[in-house]
């Protein structure tokens, strides 16, 4: 995962001040909340030096119509990971609340696997 450069990294953004700090690991950018960050700044500041995971908002999906689902999954996949040569790990900024709709986790699913 170092692609043969530096030893490989995790990054993870700080809660208290909001900077994005290095932990060893891998070369991964954890957990990217779309209601608490813009992400496509992250994804210019970072992207082709990282992988992203999270980006697909759990608060929001509760209340959205699977086709809304759908099209945030694809945006999250267009913005962090198809420029950056789908170095993307798809799925949610935080724990998914059990109140999603079961239509919401279809689509949330086939979107992902269908990208």
């Amino acid at each position: 995962m170092g692609h043969g450069r530096d030893p490989p990294q995790l990054w993870q953004r700080d809660r208290n001040c909001g900077r994005f700090n290095r932990c060893r690991g891998c070369n991964v950018l954890d957990r990217r909340e779309p209601e608490a960050m813009d992400l496509p700044p992250i994804a210019r500041e970072f992207g082709g030096n990282v992988a992203f995971s999270g980006g697909i908002s759990a608060q929001e999906i509760v209340g959205f119509t699977p086709a809304q689902v759908r099209d945030h999954v694809h945006r999250a996949i267009d913005t962090l990971g198809k420029a950056f040569g789908n170095a993307y790990l798809g799925g949610p900024s935080y724990h998914l609340p059990p109140e999603i709709p079961i239509g919401n986790l279809q689509a949330l699913f086939e979107a992902c696997h269908n990208q």
